[in-house]
């Protein structure tokens, strides 16, 4: 990849992440961090390489409706710019793990943590991002973690050994913007 074609993304992903953002100044803070996420998650489909990759991409949720909506409603307006369609696909608390295996992203909520670990043994070595909510997550089987930094702003911890052990490989794009943990 050229060094223009790499500036040129990141630009993307940083105006998509501001525009976003300058839309939503006047949502609770809650709906802007649902928005946020999802502009987020959406890019790392684009910076993630799955082993076996469909026609479908299904994006699982455990517990965070906002985010779920919102994520339902940018796929719904992106349906005509992509080849993949999306699915996403809101998980109850206490599901059959089964039912998670799946998906190609599953995001645990911040209210989920404590089945972080016994999700990330049932979906240890799958194709699944596993992506959650709070510093140190990545600790406890997550690839990629949601937190805020000192200036309350977004951003993401990744743990390379997981992302390995789950068959993905990322971007150096995304690895920039990463915090990287466990390497």
């Amino acid at each position: 990849m050229h060094m223009h074609s790499i500036f040129t993304h990141i630009h993307r992903l940083y105006l998509t992440v501001g525009l976003l953002i300058l839309v939503s100044f006047s949502a609770a803070a809650q709906d802007v961090d649902s928005k946020i996420k999802a502009v987020f998650i959406y890019n790392f489909t684009k910076h993630i390489n799955w082993p076996s990759a469909s026609g479908t991409f299904v994006i699982g949720v455990l517990g965070d409706l906002p985010l779920a909506s919102e994520l339902e409603t940018m796929m719904s307006k992106l349906k005509g710019n992509s080849n993949t369609s999306f699915v996403i696909k809101k998980i109850a608390s206490g599901g059959n793990m089964n039912s998670l295996k799946d998906c190609q992203i599953l995001y645990v909520s911040s209210k989920e943590n404590k089945t972080l670990q016994s999700i990330a043994s049932a979906t240890n070595n799958l194709p699944i991002l596993l992506v959650s909510e709070g510093t140190g997550m990545t600790s406890k089987g997550s690839v990629l973690s949601f937190f805020k930094d000192d200036s309350n702003k977004i951003k993401f911890e990744l743990n390379k050994k997981e992302l390995d052990e789950h068959q993905l490989k990322v971007s150096n794009d995304l690895l920039k913007l990463a915090v990287l943990v466990n390497n």
